[in-house]
């Protein structure tokens, strides 16, 4: 019976969470990227036929319910992570060289399952309906900023609403980083948030353990990392902001998907530096969030950089040592 249960609580939870990332704005992106750990989850507790009888019934409800597509983007841009990180928690012991998988292995695994189905679900969705899921409508973003922005407004909001037309406008160009980035993110907050729930049930199985954020580093392929960071900048002083070529395009796209790791190398150095000067908690909540505005990206991104190009974490513990 409290199998039965999960399975109906579980399918509907991930039917809700889809349909609240189609029709509210922010919230709903949100719930888009958890949209694969309630499945994951039935999958881990109940066994693959409880898993497949929880697919079954979510394609069916949304196709009957609502529409071909957006059963088509369950099956598509849900259940592979889904189905990933619930093959990642039965192969538990499954070794690759004689090695266990780690944590860093396993969220590469989800990552590049979560690129490949959206990737899978992009042309599957432009050649049935000519749009592209990933970018909204230009047309629709450039009617709600002008009445946000109003006939007049100063020359401020004038200043906003140029720069936001300017995004909308470049948004097609860096579909590639777009897709990479959101993907990767998408499948680390499943998987995280899939070991943080199964460590708590204590079953017999589990996901790889992850090493706490502010460990997470990629110091270890600086020496391929760091040339190309030089390249992608030197690159930047040849190309020109308001013309698309193809090696504009590449460049752009590269140097989008460097910020991000970067930002993550930043970001987690942050809150090891935190830890390592005995910040309160509260401190460290609120510096984080201070951090996560957009106008501190770039200052962390740079942090990242430092921190991968001198590995301060390193230093800093043999200096107080």
């Amino acid at each position: 019976a409290k199998a039965f249960a999960r399975l109906i609580s579980l399918t509907a939870l991930t039917a809700l969470l889809i349909l609240c990332g189609t029709f509210f704005p922010f919230f709903g992106f949100v719930c888009m990227i958890a949209a694969a750990t309630p499945l994951a989850l039935l999958g881990c507790i109940d066994g693959a036929n409880f898993l497949s009888v929880g697919i079954l019934l979510l394609e069916l409800f949304l196709f009957v319910t609502f529409s071909p597509l957006m059963s088509l983007y369950a099956a598509l841009g849900c259940v592979p992570l889904a189905v990933t990180i619930y093959t990642l928690y039965l192969k538990y012991n499954f070794k690759f060289n004689n090695n266990k998988i780690s944590g860093g292995v396993a969220l590469l695994i989800c990552a590049s399952a979560a690129i490949i189905s959206k990737l899978l679900l992009l042309i599957i969705f432009k050649f049935l309906t000519g749009r592209n899921i990933l970018i909204p409508d230009a047309a629709q973003l450039e009617l709600i900023i002008n009445n946000l922005a109003g006939p007049g407004g100063g020359a401020e909001v004038q200043q906003v609403k140029a720069s936001l037309l300017q995004a909308i406008a470049v948004m097609p160009y860096i579909l590639p980083s777009i897709l990479i980035i959101y993907s990767s993110f998408e499948g680390v907050v499943n998987y995280v948030l899939c070991l943080k729930i199964l460590n708590k049930l204590n079953l017999n199985k589990k996901l790889p353990d992850l090493p706490k954020f502010q460990e997470w580093t990629f110091i270890s392929q600086a020496k391929s990392i760091m040339p190309v960071l030089i390249l992608t900048f030197i690159a930047g002083f040849f190309i020109d902001g308001d013309s698309w070529f193809e090696g504009a395009i590449f460049i752009t796209n590269l140097r989008l998907i460097l910020n991000a790791l970067f930002f993550v190398q930043g970001l987690a150095f942050a809150v090891w530096w935190m830890n390592f000067k005995n910040f309160s908690r509260i401190a460290r909540i609120i510096l984080i969030i201070f951090l996560l505005f957009p106008l501190m990206w770039m200052g962390v991104i740079l942090l990242g950089v430092s921190d991968m190009a001198f590995n301060f974490r390193l230093r800093l513990s043999k200096q107080d040592n």
